[in-house]
């Protein structure tokens, strides 16, 4: 929208200044220079509509929805605020969780190979029946009867196995701390990197507080030669002069504002559990 306003000032400036120009006024070469703004902004205007057009088709992608330049309206960014009370819980996030799961893992190895030291007791029955005929073979599996039953408790203890059990329970257990350093260390960095974020969410939100309160200056300042056009305190030429003076710097606020609001709403992504 602000380059739109430019570009209208542009051209009603660069026609002044080609009147000027044939009227002996002002030279040829800045004449020249308030048209080439007007190609120059022209330019600008569609490589901006391009980019757009490409992010609406990516935005495409993932909703499933069309998009186009022409309908697409940009919605004000939210107000930024000084961040709250920092809720961070460093023992909730995915590498604690993570690492938490393969010291579990591992204390569940040991457990097993602990538990193959013990005796091992197994219990076997055998249930046994007979069919005879003597007058048809055929007629066997109708006299069935029990004949013999058979129980048995057997119960087995390896007396030496070269220690080979107990070294993949002190292996285990090896790993086991190993696991439990590197998640310290790790959960260490990450509290750095959490504080560190933190601090710049801090540092970012009071820098765009002070560029939002510069843009209302200028969109004070715009305000106020308007009124003074209407009142014809300052002529035409002058009153665009200082409206484009004033435009270009309330859109370079605009960019640093929105980027650093970007980054902000990254380092919101980055800080959460």
């Amino acid at each position: 929208d602000i380059k739109g306003q430019l570009l209208a000032i542009y051209r009603e400036l660069s026609r002044v200044k080609a009147r000027l120009h044939k009227a002996g006024t002002v030279s040829k070469v800045e004449a020249v220079d308030h048209a080439l703004k007007v190609t120059k902004t022209v330019d600008e205007i569609e490589t901006i509509k391009l980019k757009m057009a490409g992010s609406l088709s990516d935005l495409s992608f993932y909703t499933g929805d069309a998009y186009t330049v022409e309908s697409f309206e940009m919605n004000d960014l939210d107000e930024v605020s000084v961040p709250e009370e920092d809720r961070f819980d460093i023992n909730k996030t995915p590498e604690s969780r993570m690492y938490g799961l393969e010291i579990e893992k591992k204390n569940a190895e040991i457990d097993a190979l602990k538990r193959e030291l013990y005796p091992k007791v197994d219990v076997y029955s055998n249930y046994i029946w007979y069919g005879s005929d003597e007058t048809a073979s055929g007629e066997s599996a109708r006299s069935l009867r029990p004949r013999n039953f058979v129980i048995g408790l057997v119960a087995t203890m390896y007396l030496f196995e070269g220690f080979k059990s107990m070294a993949d329970i002190d292996k285990a257990k090896i790993e086991s701390e190993r696991l439990k350093l590197e998640k310290a260390r790790k959960l260490l960095d990450l509290s750095r990197a959490h504080a560190k974020l933190v601090e710049e969410k801090k540092i970012r939100t009071l820098g765009i507080a002070n560029q939002t309160d510069m843009l209302r200056q200028v969109n004070e300042k715009l305000a106020m030669i308007e009124r003074m056009f209407q009142q014809k305190v300052v002529g035409r030429t002058e009153y665009l002069n200082q409206k484009v003076e004033l435009l270009e710097q309330s859109l370079e606020l605009r960019k640093v504002i929105i980027g650093r609001t970007a980054a902000l709403r990254e380092l919101d992504i980055l800080s959460q559990e």
